[in-house]
């Protein structure tokens, strides 16, 4: 009788012969939860099953329509006269000018508009929103230049007025670069709620099989 001359304590030689494949029915769609038995398609890198898969690209396509854009700029708008309003409350209150605010007029705007767009957003709605906080920040200026202004010429010069609210942060100069500061924090955190949310699908894919 043989003895094998095998040390059963040497380290083994690596198998490449057999490619392990994922079993049929181990996956589940990310979506739906059901289980995928016959193949998969992929959105966002996750797997999903045919139905919701159709159902995303579906409801995609429909985000890209105008009415959507409409809805994020009435619920930006929306957000920016609130914003505003805060934002002339604390600066009335405090007569200081907080970045924090701006960044918190920023967030609201950005988050109304993203929820507009059904959370897709992108570079209109970054524009969008970056428009729409200055306009929330500026309307605070305005409305503290609309205090030292009577009635009637309010009515009558209104135009006038509401560009120079709009104008109002750049009109002392170099004096007031620390507003230029808040306004450019409160846009670019308006910016960064609004980035796109990438949207990808692949598929169909056929689960591994063992070599």
């Amino acid at each position: 009788m043989s003895e094998s001359t095998e040390d059963p304590g040497a380290p083994q030689p690596l198998q490449f012969e057999v490619a392990e494949g994922v079993a049929t029915g181990t996956v589940s769609c990310s979506a739906c939860h059901a289980a995928l038995t016959t193949g998969y398609h992929e959105l966002n890198g996750q797997p999903v099953c045919a139905a919701c898969r159709a159902k995303a690209e579906a409801s995609f396509e429909q985000d890209q329509q105008g009415s959507r854009f409409i809805m994020a700029a009435v619920y930006g708008f929306g957000a920016a006269l609130l914003g505003g309003f805060l934002y002339w409350g604390f600066v009335k209150l405090t007569n200081v000018e907080f970045g924090l605010v701006a960044i918190a007029v920023g967030w609201l705007v950005g988050k109304a508009v993203m929820q507009g767009s059904n959370m897709r957003g992108g570079r209109r709605y970054q524009l969008l929103a970056v428009a729409l906080t200055y306009f929330s920040i500026t309307i605070s200026y305005g409305a503290l230049i609309l205090g030292q202004v009577s009635t009637t010429d309010a009515l009558v010069g209104w135009p006038f007025l509401f560009l120079l609210m709009l104008a109002s942060p750049f009109l002392t100069g170099f004096s007031n670069v620390i507003g230029w500061v808040i306004i450019a924090i409160g846009l670019f955190e308006a910016w960064k709620q609004t980035r796109a949310v990438p949207f990808s699908t692949s598929g169909p894919h056929q689960f591994g099989h063992a070599a």
